[in-house]
């Protein structure tokens, strides 16, 4: 074994250095931050503890994202350790970039406490840190419990200002969480108003998932559309509507989502 793959603050360094060149290409960097990770959550926190107080912003969105990925290798204690040090520290970060690494990792740690510190950022001016807090909120209100007003942050995100705010909100609510209310079915509806397609999308698929009589016609006419997406043939099989059957057999039988819908749709014998 290498001497890189042996030495934490080395395999960290390359990751930074990774991160330096280039920005936007997350397997660069974490593939030694993976290796850093399966060294055991003690070394990898204790090593991001430091880090995440460097005046480098690569540094500190390299140590978010080394947390984000020791919650997919290191356990239900790694998950632990990684939201413990981010809600204690996450007040002091002002980097959107570094934000939204540290976010997604509190997402990634799925426990209730993280909630009130979500919750406390969905109300901010950047988007792409609204749009991880979106992301994050539905693993995070689901270990909560969905509270009430867990809940109602993520319904008011599905009508942010931003496009992909609002499909990730919307995706929260309709299909990462089961929970039906007539707020979040009312939320759901709104976005089958929305000019962005995903996030329509997305609120007819919470709707046929829910079962609303009303999401029948809605997918009827995207499906009449002749150009319906992956996520059309999925809302059908959630509704299991027969009245869709002949609008799904128009499209390929060879498609395995369209043969799901056809399944789900058919007439029982």
């Amino acid at each position: 074994m290498s001497e890189l793959a042996d030495d934490p603050v080395r395999l960290f360094s390359a990751a930074v250095h990774a991160y330096h060149a280039e920005p936007y290409d997350d397997d660069a960097f974490r593939d030694p931050l993976l290796r850093l990770a399966r060294g055991g959550a003690g070394p990898a926190v204790d090593l991001a503890r430091t880090r995440l107080r460097d005046d480098d912003t690569a540094v500190r969105a390299g140590a978010a994202r080394l947390l984000r990925v020791l919650d997919e290798v290191g356990g239900d204690t790694g998950r632990e350790e990684v939201a413990a040090l981010l809600v204690d520290l996450i007040g002091e970060e002002k980097e959107p970039d570094v934000l939204c690494a540290m976010i997604e990792a509190l997402g990634g740690s799925g426990r209730p406490h993280a909630l009130p510190v979500l919750v406390g950022l969905a109300g901010h001016p950047d988007g792409d840190v609204r749009h991880q807090v979106a992301a994050a909120l539905p693993a995070v209100l689901a270990g909560a419990g969905l509270p009430a007003d867990g809940v109602a942050v993520l319904i008011r995100l599905s009508a942010d200002s931003e496009p992909h705010v609002r499909d990730w909100a919307t995706y929260g609510l309709g299909t990462a969480l089961d929970a039906d209310t007539e707020a979040i079915r009312a939320a759901l509806w709104a976005r089958t108003g929305d000019s962005y397609v995903p996030a329509f999308e997305e609120g007819v698929h919470g709707l046929a998932r829910r079962k609303d009589p009303g999401a029948v016609a809605l997918v009827a006419a995207l499906l009449a559309d002749d150009g319906a997406s992956e996520l059309t043939f999925s809302s059908a099989a959630a509704l299991g509507d027969p009245s869709l059957v002949p609008l799904l057999a128009a499209y390929d039988q060879s498609d395995p989502l369209v043969v799901a819908a056809l399944a789900a749709c058919a007439e029982p014998e």
